[in-house]
């Protein structure tokens, strides 16, 4: 790719492609994933012990045909459903079916010091994210 550049630069070469790496940078968005990525990957090693809190919260897990979701108490849904099933406005809850299972769960989670996130749900958030940028990446191959 470099070859067919010559002097180009990208913006000139691709201006959309150009656009969507640019809008995916930290000075654009504010976020640092990748470098909070590896700083938690490296916490503490070789060096101690980092603080870790422990977190729990009462949630709900629906397990159906579609797959496995998990919210916690408190949520409502406007919309009426979750995973396209029907919600009991009253209870907030999925309305049971044979196919459906409901079930009161405690998410369990740990909190690292000093980063916004659980580890977990940062990272499920980064791959989520990637695989957007991926995606819309691969448009331009």
């Amino acid at each position: 790719m470099m070859k067919e550049m010559g002097t180009q630069n990208l913006q000139t070469l691709n201006e959309g492609l150009y656009n969507l790496i640019l809008k995916v940078q930290p000075f654009k968005t504010g976020k640092n994933d990748l470098s909070d990525f590896k700083s938690m990957a490296n916490l503490g090693k070789h060096t101690g012990l980092v603080l870790q809190k422990l977190e729990s919260k009462e949630a709900i897990k629906i397990t159906g045909p579609k797959g496995t979701t998990i919210y916690t108490k408190g949520v409502e849904f406007p919309a009426g459903n979750i995973m396209g099933l029907p919600i009991d406005p009253k209870t907030q809850r999925v309305i049971s079916t044979e196919e459906i299972k409901d079930e009161e769960i405690t998410w369990v989670g740990f909190s690292l010091e000093g980063y916004r996130y659980n580890p977990l749900i940062f990272c499920s958030i980064l791959c989520h994210d990637t695989r957007r940028f991926l995606q819309e990446f691969c448009k331009f191959l």
